[in-house]
């Protein structure tokens, strides 16, 4: 099959190398560096949120493709918006719902799923007015963002303006969106959607952040550590959001946070396979490769798990809090403990040595990863020691 990615995204090997090792052949638009090009068939730049430039792009390719899908976060529309202008099989996703923040959070609402949004501030005033409505802390995040970029955890109204001219210079429209702050442990729900209201659950993440105002993901775990009764009302409340936000088929990647109470509650969803090398944990753990899943969702077929290879996998990301001068170590994994060696599955640094970066404040100022695969405590403990295997950075 000919599949055309219209929107790759950071840090999307694994899912290119799925496709290609299936047979596919391969093609990809994006910005070029985005594009590892001894992954793909084909490629071409192109501006992933413009239609007409994604259009005239694919129109231009060496080959008709049977299929569109899209991993990055700001094309989703402009992906289906290309597959329907050329006729061509792509994630069944409704416009305006999955990238606008507002807009999915009001159909959550009038379908009487928990939300924690309180509206859309198009000034500091509007902010402080629905703020107001409640006790701080708030979160502050743009309406159509992507990546966890100009988020952030807002304690009283003293850091609210600065917050929101963030969170709009990180929105296409230059909206932001203020949700109340829940507490309470963060999970990621990674579902493959067949036809309408036939959704498939396949995993549920574990995930750990830095503190507030940031809440950076530093790590995920699939399984995620729950009592069959949390991961129910998860499961439960996950599906009825899919089919309430009108997904036709495909994949997504629903964020939730368990309240103290226990109720559940949708941070969002994207209608697209989860960033943060989370769907190669899914493989690991649970044999679902969610990238052939929304292939075959998307033109009409079904697949099954394969078997799984470990009963755990967890990723810990590298970063620096406060920034600095990236100096990568020399025999990182001969000098960890043994637990950490013998569960190692795949170690990255995106950063090279002798670069100045700058402090850890969203997704895209992480510095690399480790990932393993094991038995559940196993793999807990080895994660939870891993920082050795990362890159010092010096001020």
């Amino acid at each position: 099959m000919k599949v055309l990615i219209a929107g790759l995204g950071a840090h999307r090997e694994f899912g290119l190398m799925t496709l290609r090792d299936a047979g596919h052949y391969v093609g990809v638009l994006d910005t070029p560096d985005r594009v590892p090009v001894d992954l793909c068939d084909w490629w071409a730049p192109a501006d992933v949120t413009d239609p007409a430039s994604l259009t005239a792009a694919a129109l231009a390719a060496p080959a008709s493709f049977d299929a569109i899908v899209c991993w990055q976060e700001l094309a989703v529309d402009a992906a289906r918006q290309v597959a329907l202008t050329l006729g061509v099989p792509s994630p069944r996703v409704p416009p305006g719902v999955f990238r606008d923040k507002a807009a999915m959070h009001a159909r959550l609402a009038a379908a009487g799923l928990p939300s924690p949004q309180l509206g859309c501030a198009d000034s500091h005033e509007d902010a402080l007015r629905l703020a107001s409505t409640l006790d701080f802390p708030v979160v502050v995040k743009p309406a159509d963002g992507g990546a966890s970029g100009g988020v952030a955890v807002v304690d009283d109204p003293t850091g609210l303006d600065a917050a929101i001219d963030v969170a709009r210079a990180h929105s296409l429209t230059g909206r932001a969106v203020v949700d109340r702050y829940v507490s309470g442990p963060e999970f990621s729900v990674e579902a493959v959607t067949w036809a309408p209201g036939d959704t498939t659950i396949v995993a549920v993440t574990e995930k750990q952040t830095t503190a507030p105002p940031h809440c950076v993901e530093v790590s995920h775990v699939v399984p995620a550590a729950l009592r069959t009764d949390q991961r129910d009302a998860i499961v439960r409340t996950v599906a009825l959001t899919v089919d309430a936000l009108g997904l036709g088929a495909g994949v997504t990647h629903t964020e939730v946070k368990l309240e103290p109470s226990g109720g559940v509650v949708i941070i969002e969803t994207a209608a697209r396979p989860a960033g943060g090398n989370i769907a190669k944990l899914v493989q690991l753990a649970t044999g679902w490769n969610l990238y052939l899943a929304e292939l075959a969702a998307v033109t009409g077929e079904r697949l099954q798990p394969q078997v799984p290879t470990a009963p755990a996998a967890a990723i810990r990301f590298f970063g620096a809090m406060d920034g600095g001068l990236v100096v990568r170590p020399r025999y990182p994994i001969a000098r960890s403990p043994e637990h950490v060696r013998r569960y190692l599955h795949e170690l990255k640094y995106w950063a090279p040595s002798g670069v100045r970066v700058p402090p850890l404040r969203g997704n895209s100022d992480r510095l690399g990863y480790a990932i393993f695969a094991g038995p559940d405590e196993d793999v807990r403990r080895a994660s939870a020691d891993a920082l050795g295997l990362g890159p010092e950075v010096r001020p």
